[in-house]
């Protein structure tokens, strides 16, 4: 019994707290006790140094995270307590250099996100050995949150699980910049806590990046432009917070619908209303419509105008030069008058008889 390695007890009706005996087998790699009713703290399993699984996720186990799963544990690669109710802050988990799945959401921990998760050595690569042969004990018995939906890990899959899960806790403070050093992240979930400050500058350096979801806290200013430089991100949430300013453009971050931004009040672009700047560069329909009424009313003054002024002097072309022609008296004083002007102009006179 002392040799064993593996030991699942999942999907139970387990309750009371979980046998201190258990830190005696020192050959143990996997522990799975989730979906029980386990209570209490976790044991003392420090001496299991070869341990690579914890999945408690599910029970009603409470106190703090112990610092000995940092210090103790080299080897851990997966811990999920998921669905607990531990407290305090993270600061135990600070050592886990071999660590690729860290699930610590819906439970009650507080304090900020530490910044020696620098230290999280796997999540800090992009390419690794392929180191995944021994692990035969993942046969259909590890599950995780993926995108929010429960995910079957398998020895395949494994090499593409590399997730840490805060979401739905008490943590504060400001998102720290160590994490985007975490170049090998596929999947990020800070949601539901009480973050502020501002989304990190360099997120755009999470290129592995897939899903990211940090809605549901008080971060404020602007989406990081970097962010549009994340190819392969499939899932993004930022939705409530306190965000805003233009949401970066000429990405593939126009292709997220809109619950993914809503709830900033103070974000626009697309997919979300037009910022201030935009509307005030479109012309106005409003007053080209009425700019365009004016322009017809000019020509339709400008026509009656015309036509006007044609019928006027056709009227008194007509009223002058038709008098001449039916009255002989004022066509003789006329052309008299025609005469005796250019007589006077060149200085001579001789009187007529018409």
């Amino acid at each position: 019994m002392l040799n064993l390695g593996i030991l699942n007890l999942s999907n139970n009706y387990f309750s009371g707290h979980i046998p201190h005996s258990i830190g005696n087998l020192i050959d143990m790699i996997s522990l799975v006790l989730r979906n029980n009713k386990f209570s209490g703290g976790l044991p003392f399993l420090f001496n299991l140094t070869n341990l690579e699984v914890v999945d408690a996720m599910n029970n009603n186990l409470s106190g703090t995270i112990p610092s000995w799963i940092g210090s103790k544990l080299p080897n851990l690669t997966f811990l999920n307590l998921k669905s607990n109710h531990f407290h305090g802050n993270l600061g135990g988990l600070c050592n886990l250099e071999q660590i690729k799945v860290l699930d610590i959401s819906s439970n009650n921990v507080s304090g900020s996100i530490p910044t020696c998760i620098l230290n999280f050595n796997f999540l800090a690569q992009t390419s690794y050995k392929n180191d995944y042969d021994n692990f035969y004990y993942h046969r259909n018995d590890l599950v995780m949150m993926w995108k929010g939906e429960e995910r079957l890990i398998t020895k395949e899959t494994m090499k593409l699980e590399r997730s840490i899960d805060l979401s739905c806790n008490h943590l504060s403070g400001k998102i720290p910049n160590e994490i985007t050093e975490l170049v090998g992240l596929i999947n990020l979930n800070l949601s539901r806590n009480e973050l502020t400050g501002q989304i990190p500058d360099k997120i755009g350096q999470l290129q592995s990046l897939d899903s990211l979801d940090v809605s549901r806290n008080h971060l404020f200013g602007p989406i990081p432009s970097s962010l549009s430089q994340v190819s392969r991100l499939g899932v993004l949430d930022l939705s409530y917070n306190n965000l805003s300013g233009k949401i970066p453009t000429g990405t593939q971050l126009q292709g997220f619908s809109t619950p993914s931004y809503e709830g900033n009040p103070y974000l626009c672009g697309d997919p979300l209303k037009k910022c201030f700047e935009e509307i005030s560069q479109e012309p106005n329909i409003n007053n080209v419509h009425v700019e365009n009424e004016n322009e017809d009313e000019d020509k339709l003054f400008g026509r009656e105008f015309l036509i006007s002024m044609a019928f006027r002097f056709i009227v008194g072309f007509w009223g002058i030069f038709g008098s001449f022609v039916l009255n002989r008296r004022w066509r003789h004083a006329y052309f008299k008058f025609v005469r005796c002007g250019n007589q006077l102009k060149t200085g001579t006179f001789s009187p007529f008889i018409i």
